[in-house]
Parts: C-alpha cells; structure tokens; sequence
C-alpha cells in the first residue's frame, strides 16, 4: 500500500508546481493554488493570483458599501447566482464574496452542470 501513498503524494507535488495536467490542452491544474499562493510555481503566478484576489475583494466591499450600485441607484439586496460549468467551486466562492450571516444580501442558486442534484434552486 505504501508504493501507492507515496506514488499519489509524488503526483500532488508534481501538481503543485506546475507539472502539466491536461496534456492535449497542455495546461497546468492550479485551483488549490488561490487558497495558498505560495503554492504557485512561478512569481508570475502567485502576482497574478494575489492581484486578482485583491481585485474581488475590493469589488465585494464596493457591493457591500454600496459604491457599486444597481441602476436604480439602490444598493443590491439579492444576486442571483447561475452556475456553469464542471465546477461549484465558482458560485462558492461567490456565495462567500458577497454574502453572509451578517449580511442583508439574499443569494439564490441555480443549477450548475454537474452537480444538478445537489444545487437545484436551493437558497443561501
């Protein structure tokens, strides 16, 4: 059993810094990366990465604040959130930027792709 535990932990770090995933669109896998940017293979990277996570939090704080407003004017107070794609990890994340316990904001989810079962028209 060993050879195998230590075959995947090979395989992980590989991932980790940078080995390519997806041969034929030649593209490395790097989701785990915007949770520990130190974990990117390249300063490149990890600058792009920390820019844009900057980016979204001061775009949420605007929402929140209200700099950012609907047409009206009037502060948002529902976003209605459609997932496309392979993954829920987007409209989590999205979930978490812009909405809270504290917060007056109402989330509302559709489905996603892959997760049909799981996501269909529940409500934060």
């Amino acid at each position: 059993m060993q050879p195998n535990v230590d075959k995947a932990f090979e395989g992980m770090r590989a991932l980790e810094t940078g080995a390519i995933a997806n041969p034929s669109e030649k593209r490395m896998v790097g989701h785990y990366w915007l949770r520990n940017t130190a974990l990117a293979p390249t300063p490149e990277i990890r600058t792009e990465i920390e820019q844009t996570i900057k980016r979204i939090r001061t775009f949420a704080a605007d929402i929140h604040s209200g700099k950012i407003a609907a047409e009206n004017g009037k502060p948002f107070k529902h976003v209605l959130l459609i997932g496309i794609g392979g993954s829920a990890l987007g409209p989590q994340f999205v979930s978490d930027a812009l909405g809270s316990r504290r917060d007056p904001m109402d989330i509302f989810f559709l489905i996603t792709q892959i997760q049909t079962a799981s996501t269909a028209s529940s409500r934060r």
